[in-house]
């Protein structure tokens, strides 16, 4: 079958799990309501399972273990592209491989899958991994229990994430690894399977890294049923499909961990859009955009692995769009934190949020300052509506023009400061100048009432906006300045239709 046929029954496949997800989500709040009979299965030392509550009677039981089919694939640096396959049940699969006592092991979990095979970006992130660290990292295929109908897959996390446990326990006792040694990196219900094999050994793994947990089946559920902070010392998030169709994301947007990173606002990912997908029938670029906001989380990840330019970093900020007024520039009192590989707890804290921006492709990181305006109040200057942009020069070159407020209009008051976040993914080890120009917004509604009734102020041939100082807050703990603009002769911006920008002056470091 070609790609875009995958593509395109894969996105009906979604569309149809969330149309049923939309309507139930309400399900799984009706959990042991009057005359519902309560069900188990029992898989042996793997114990059972009810859908008694917390769990719902609509999500179904786990299917048997030898039609899910788990299996364990170990990669070491000393064989990074052939794996051993692990067997707790067999001693001597352990014996000849090249796992490695004394290390991190790092678990890797799929999500849903409609195509039967390993994903690409598994492959990637195991290469990268083992190029960064000396890891035991094992995939966790359980790929015939993902390719069930999307609520007994959900119904089949329980059961992998009990076969993960008990493959943790069996590699604890046959090589003495602690708990504190292992790392479990889930995907969408990949997350949801971390949870349950670290509530199954205590919340005491080392960490659970959720690349973008699925949404539909548990969202609003309790704790027990999706993960949360108690599923391991350390649970950190990444967030980038909280809002799709219907309003239902793939990924789950609530906060489940100790840290919740959401870049670009945790919702629709730069270069996901139909419009970015220019190839291709309209159906194909509605499946290219519809699953692409759900899988940036795992790009994210693993560029963060790979990151040679600087880790990406997020900012706490009680929202997004006070994050993007460019409110949140500081990392003092542990308000910022790194994203994906590098990420660390806030001490004492858990459920704590931290936005960023990043670009449409790899590497994605961009370097984010705050910028404060103040503009004059001047003799007649009266309050406008206008679009900004700024752009920054230093020693590397110059950064692109980036519109302020992502192009929306802005309305200026004489004598009062403005502030705004400004990001782009040149880096600038110092920032020696600032271009600024402004595009005056002029409603037609206005136009034509001060038309009418002869108010409109004479058109004097040069329009002015009156800005006494430009202040620049870096928000990248490797960029030193912190640096305060005045403008060039005159304190004022030509209008854009005259196609002049002026440049700043250092006036003296803040």
């Amino acid at each position: 079958m070609s790609s875009v046929c995958l593509t395109i029954a894969f996105i009906v496949t979604c569309l149809l799990s969330l149309l049923s997800w939309a309507k139930g989500e309400r399900q799984v709040r009706s959990s042991g309501a009057a005359g519902t009979q309560e069900k188990s299965v029992c898989y042996g030392r793997l114990g059972c399972f009810s859908n008694a509550p917390p769990f719902s009677s609509d999500i179904p039981l786990p299917q048997p273990r030898k039609r899910i089919n788990t299996t364990f694939h170990l990669r070491t640096r000393s064989n990074p592209v052939q794996s051993h396959v692990l067997k707790p049940d067999r001693p001597e699969t352990l014996r000849r491989s090249n796992y490695e006592t004394g290390v991190m092991t790092r678990i890797i979990l799929h999500g849903y899958s409609m195509y039967g095979t390993i994903e690409p970006w598994i492959e990637t992130m195991v290469q990268a991994i083992l190029a960064k660290d000396d890891s035991n990292v094992i995939v966790v295929d359980w790929l015939k229990g993902a390719m069930a109908t999307y609520s007994q897959a959900v119904g089949n996390t329980r059961l992998v994430g009990a076969e993960v446990a008990n493959l943790i326990k069996w590699l604890m006792d046959k090589t003495g690894n602690p708990l504190d040694s292992f790392h479990i990196i889930g995907f969408s219900l990949g997350a949801q399977v971390a949870g349950y094999a670290g509530d199954r050994l205590g919340g005491r793994i080392a960490r659970i890294s959720a690349v973008d947990p699925a949404n539909p089946g548990f969202k609003d559920t309790d704790p027990r049923v999706h993960l949360d902070p108690s599923d391991a010392k350390f649970v950190d998030a990444i967030h980038t499909d909280g809002n799709t169709l219907l309003g239902v994301g793939l990924g789950m947007k609530d906060a489940i961990g100790h840290v919740d990173f959401y870049p670009n606002g945790g919702n629709d990912q730069p270069g996901c859009d139909m419009a970015s997908s220019s190839e291709g029938s309209f159906i194909y670029q509605l499946s290219v955009s519809f699953s692409c906001d759900h899988f940036r989380a795992a790009d994210l990840y693993i560029a963060s692995i790979n990151a040679t330019n600087g880790p990406m970093q997020g900012y706490r900020c009680d929202n997004y769009d006070r994050f993007r007024q460019g409110t949140c520039m500081s990392c003092r009192g542990n308000r910022c934190r790194k994203m994906g590989w590098d990420a660390e707890r806030v001490p004492r804290q858990e459920r704590v949020k931290f936005y960023l921006q990043t670009t449409a492709e790899d590497p994605f990181k961009v370097n984010h300052y705050q910028v404060k305006m103040h503009f004059r109040n001047v003799s007649r200057a009266k309050e406008v509506d206008a679009k900004l942009y700024l752009q920054l020069r230093g020693p590397e070159g110059e950064t692109e023009e980036v519109a302020l407020k992502e192009g929306n209009q802005v309305r200026i008051v004489p004598g009062h400061s403005q502030k705004f976040l400004f990001s782009t993914p040149t880096h600038l080890s110092k920032v020696e100048s600032v271009s600024f120009r402004w595009e005056e917004v002029t409603s037609s509604s206005s136009w034509w009432f001060s038309s009418w009734f002869g108010d409109e102020e004479e058109d004097t041939g040069v329009k002015t906006l009156h800005v006494k100082s430009i202040k620049l807050k870096p928000g990248e703990a490797d960029i030193q300045t912190r640096s305060h603009y005045c403008l060039s002769r005159p304190h004022r911006g030509i209008l854009a239709k005259d196609t002049k920008t002026f440049r700043s002056c250092i006036r003296r470091a803040a």
